[in-house]
């Protein structure tokens, strides 16, 4: 029989690529993400860390809002015709105030005018008497004191159709212990009245 001889090189040559056969097998798979290189020319960067969120800024407080709350220039109208507007209400000045305005003012209190606009739109004369009008704090209570000062007139007599009727109503209230938030209820009482009374809501200007 003729004996073939192979060289001892190649037998532990073939050894060799065997064993790496195996072990590229057992090899664990390289993920697709981690194969992928960044574009030529451009640096790797890490995702930058997560800032945190600025504390929120505490705003001021304003007066809360009911449903049907109006704000100063907003008007409401009754079913006979007649409207009321409140424009605002404003601090009034100590050069408006007479000589002895303040003595019969509370210690404290700061001196209001409540403008007010009436118009009669209806077809009978309007009863002025039939309005009245009162003051609160909007944010942590309290109530305005009524305040008739140097040169007021009440409001009385008869407003005729189509007619409009400019009103100042004057009032003292605590600015510095309920803040300058309030509320001006107006009420009126005639025959058939439903005690919804309008509220307006707003900042003394």
């Amino acid at each position: 029989m003729t004996r073939i001889r192979i060289p001892l090189l190649a037998i532990i040559t073939a050894a060799a690529l065997a064993l790496t056969a195996c072990s590229d097998d057992d090899a664990e798979p390289t993920r697709a993400g981690d194969r992928t290189a960044p574009p030529s020319g451009e640096a790797v960067t890490e995702d930058p860390a997560t800032e945190e969120e600025p504390a929120p800024v505490d705003e001021p407080q304003t007066a809360p809002g009911m449903p049907d709350d109006l704000a100063w220039g907003d008007t409401h109208n009754w079913n006979d015709g007649v409207s009321l507007t409140i424009a605002g209400v404003t601090q009034v000045p100590d050069a408006d105030l007479g000589e002895f305005d303040r003595e019969f003012m509370t210690d404290g209190h700061t001196p209001l005018a409540v403008q007010v606009a009436i118009t009669n739109d209806g077809e009978a004369p309007l009863d002025l008497m039939e309005f009245s009008f009162l003051v609160n704090g909007a944010t942590t209570g309290g109530e305005a004191e009524s305040l008739f000062l140097e040169g007021d007139v009440f409001l009385e007599g008869r407003l005729a159709p189509g007619q409009t009727r400019d009103y100042t109503d004057h009032v003292s209230f605590d600015i510095g212990e309920y803040g300058s938030d309030i509320t001006v209820e107006a009420m009126r009482f005639y025959d058939g009245m439903d005690f919804d009374h309008p509220i307006w809501v707003g900042t003394i200007q």
